[in-house]
């Protein structure tokens, strides 16, 4: 898989890490009154919804560049964060920082155990 021609397993993952990022900065520069809120923890959302979006940037971009899609993910996170300081209803945290970091970290570690489980499985399985 070559950077200057993308698969298209590359292409829709590149696509839906496009959405996601779109979505979270939605969801974060809106009003705490009309941001919906699924679990208890917002941590912990922060955490699911960042590991999916390093997931999908980890199987869009070429192998040389995920860690630094991941890295600017990272960034994103702080720079919301410091949004927030002057949204209405919205509060800053290093900690809610700290679960959107280590939840793309996660997901782009995700990405790496199930490609490299795939490639095991066609190894042993004679398809490799």
């Amino acid at each position: 898989m070559s950077y200057s021609n993308p698969t298209l397993y590359q292409r829709f993952n590149a696509a839906a890490a496009l959405a996601a990022i779109g979505t979270i900065l939605v969801l974060s520069l809106v009003p705490g009154v009309d941001r919906p809120h699924i679990l208890r923890s917002g941590n912990l959302e922060h955490l699911i919804a960042y590991a999916g979006t390093g997931f999908l940037i980890a199987a869009g971009l070429p192998p040389l560049r995920r860690w630094r899609g991941v890295l600017m993910l990272v960034v994103l996170s702080a720079l919301l964060e410091i949004a927030q300081l002057v949204i209405p209803g919205r509060t800053a945290g290093i900690d809610n920082w700290f679960s959107s970091s280590l939840g793309a970290f996660l997901g782009m570690l995700a990405y790496y155990t199930v490609t490299r489980q795939r490639a095991a499985m066609r190894y042993f399985s004679g398809n490799g």
